[in-house]
């Protein structure tokens, strides 16, 4: 999806995990729009230029090289679903959502959307723009259905209903701030799209895991009422 507004830092944090049955959240809004005809191969330049828009801005990080877990499967699925020492920017999340909604093609985020003159003549705009490809339309397919079924029966389905029967995606998870030993510190995440069949706009939201209120609660009862507002009040105003 064509990403949004960006804060002028972002904070990395470990990527939600498996959801383990206060602070402001940090949310991130993505609309998502229709593909251009023509999108140009992603490049490590356009990699680079998209993790330094802006000054002092954090980037996710899957906790090592390709090559780190040739040898080792389990290392490979632990980080997979988020654990060891994966870390996630919350504008990221919002852009594996906006892949998923759009069929498996990640857009290139960007900060400003048109620039106009005092008198309202517009100087300069900025298009849509595939980044990456990292997943296949059927297995973009495929991860809506799971993610529709995680808003309608499972753990964002106490507080992820919209207005108007519009129906969401999401993924809910925790992400575990505290080493083996020390009190239990998590943070709340939720990820979502919607509408689900015909995706506009894709949020993420992160609850800092600053106390224990936070860390014992999942991110479908702390994330997901500050997701559906946000998703409710986008779809008013993201065009159709």
């Amino acid at each position: 999806g064509r990403l949004g507004q960006k804060p002028a830092a972002q904070h990395a944090a470990p990527a939600p995990g498996p959801e383990r049955p206060l602070a402001p959240p940090m949310v991130m809004a993505s609309p998502v729009q229709p593909l251009p005809r023509a999108a140009p191969a992603p490049t490590r330049e356009s990699a680079a230029a998209a993790s330094s828009a802006l000054p002092n801005a954090a980037t996710s990080t899957f906790g090592g090289e390709v090559g780190d877990f040739t040898d080792s499967l389990a290392l490979l699925a632990i980080h997979g679903f988020g654990q060891g020492s994966v870390q996630m920017v919350p504008l990221h999340m919002a852009m594996v959502a906006a892949t998923v909604a759009n069929g498996g093609a990640m857009m290139k985020p960007y900060v400003v959307a048109k620039t106009l003159a005092h008198n309202g003549t517009e100087l300069s705009s900025t298009s849509p723009e595939v980044w990456r490809r990292p997943i296949s339309p059927a297995t973009a397919a495929t991860l809506n259905t799971f993610m529709v079924g995680v808003a309608k029966e499972g753990t964002a389905k106490c507080c992820l209903a919209l207005a108007g029967g519009v129906q969401a995606a999401a993924k809910t998870g925790t992400a575990q701030l505290n080493a083996p030993g020390e009190t239990q510190r998590s943070h709340a995440w939720i990820t979502a799209f919607a509408p689900a069949e015909a995706p506009r706009v894709a949020v993420a939201v992160m609850l800092k895991g600053v106390n224990a209120q936070i860390s014992a609660g999942t991110g479908g009862t702390l994330a997901g009422p500050v997701a559906k507002v946000l998703l409710d009040r986008a779809l008013k105003v993201v065009p159709q």
